[in-house]
C-alpha cells in the first residue's frame, strides 16, 4: 500500500512539474541561479552584498534542501524500485545524513521563523480568497503567503517524523509499538516530501529571485 502511494505521488509531482514547464509557469532559471550562487561558509562572514543574517539564511536553506533530497532519495527509491525496506549502503547514507539534516534544519527554523511570520498583508490575501476584497492582491504576496504556509506545515510534519524514529531506537515499545512508529515515520516523511515539493515549485514561480534573496524559505 505504501509503495503504491509513493509511486502515485511521484507520478503526480513529476506530471505537475512537466505541465508547468510546458506551460511556462515554472522558472528553471530560478534554481540554476540558486545553486550557482551557493554561499560558502567563508562568505557568511563577509558584509559586501548581503547581510550576515541573509547569508546564513540562504546557506542554511541550501544545505537543508540538499540534505533532505539525499534522505528522500535514499529512503524512497528502494521502496519504489524494489518494494523492500531500506538497507545496505543506502541505509548507511540515510542514517549518516539524518542527524546532520536535523542540526541544519533546526538552525534554518531559528533563522527563518521571524521572516516567515504571518503579517497583515497575508490576512489581506485571505480576505481576497473569500471575495471580501475588490482589488486583486499582488502576485508576490500570494506566493510568499503559500511559502509561509508550506514552511510551517513542513515544520509541524517534521516533528512526528523525527520523534518517531528516535523513539524506535529505544526498547520502550513492543512489536506493535515499533511497527506504529515505523509507519508514523514513513507517512510523516512522505507528507514532508509533498510539502517540500509544493514549496520549491511555489518558489520557482517568483518572477525575479535575485530581488528576493532574503525571502527564500
Amino acid at each position: 500500500m505504501y509503495r503504491i502511494l509513493l509511486i502515485i505521488i511521484f507520478i503526480l509531482i513529476l506530471s505537475w512539474i512537466f505541465w508547468r514547464i510546458r506551460n511556462q509557469r515554472l522558472q528553471i532559471k530560478t534554481w540554476q541561479l540558486f545553486f550557482q550562487e551557493f554561499i560558502s561558509i567563508k562568505e557568511i562572514f563577509k558584509l559586501e552584498n548581503v547581510t550576515v543574517l541573509q547569508s546564513a539564511r540562504i546557506t542554511s536553506y541550501q544545505l537543508v534542501l540538499i540534505l533532505f533530497l539525499i534522505m528522500a532519495a535514499s529512503g524512497f527509491l528502494p521502496i519504489i524500485i524494489a518494494g523492500g525496506h531500506l538497507n545496505g549502503v543506502l541505509l548507511i547514507i540515510h542514517v549518516t545524513v539524518a542527524p546532520i539534516f536535523c542540526v541544519f534544519y533546526a538552525l534554518s527554523i531559528i533563522l527563518w521563523a521571524h521572516a516567515q511570520r504571518f503579517q497583515s498583508k497575508d490576512w489581506t490575501y485571505l480576505l481576497s480568497l473569500k471575495g471580501e476584497m475588490k482589488n486583486k492582491v499582488d502576485t508576490e504576496i500570494k506566493e510568499m503567503f503559500w511559502q509561509k504556509v508550506y514552511f510551517w506545515l513542513f515544520m509541524l510534519a517534521s516533528l512526528p517524523a523525527i520523534i518517531s524514529i528516535i523513539l524506535s531506537m529505544y526498547p520502550l515499545f513492543g512489536t506493535e509499538g515499533q511497527d506504529f512508529l515505523l509507519q508514523l515515520h514513513r507517512y510523516s516523511t512522505l507528507l514532508m516530501f509533498i510539502l517540500f515539493s509544493l514549496h520549491i515549485l511555489t518558489l520557482s514561480e517568483i518572477p525575479d529571485q535575485s530581488k528576493n534573496k532574503g525571502k527564500i524559505a
